[in-house]
């Protein structure tokens, strides 16, 4: 029996609500991500938000033939470097350049989410 992994989501709806939280959770079906729970949010958002806990499973990148621990390059493409802890490529990703830029990023083959052209704003 294999264990999956998973990688999860937050979503926060602003006063859009039920409505613009379910465009977004389909939209997101069909990148593999499943809807976990869903919960009123902090009332300081606005009236009519939600909160939403979206899953999927990962697609782990191979292990890089050099085991020791340290920032090797990312092998998911996203970002420049990827953090191995010596037995796992880890959330932590970082960008080289004029600044150096580091975030959380999962460390996953399956496609990130695009805002479609014809949407964004």
């Amino acid at each position: 029996m294999t264990h999956a992994q998973w990688e999860h989501m937050r979503l926060t709806s602003g006063t859009g609500g039920a409505e613009v939280l379910t465009d977004v959770v389909q939209d997101l079906g069909c990148y593999g991500w499943e809807l976990v729970a869903v919960t009123a949010a902090d009332k300081t958002i606005g009236l009519n938000s939600y909160l939403a806990i979206l899953k999927r499973p990962l697609d782990p990148p191979p292990d890089p033939h050099d085991r020791e621990q340290g920032w090797k390059p990312d092998p998911c493409g996203r970002w420049d470097a990827r953090w191995w802890d010596g037995n796992v490529w880890t959330y932590d990703v970082g960008r080289r350049g004029d600044k150096n830029v580091t975030g959380r990023d999962a460390p996953t083959l399956r496609p990130t989410y695009q805002i479609p052209v014809w949407r964004a704003p």
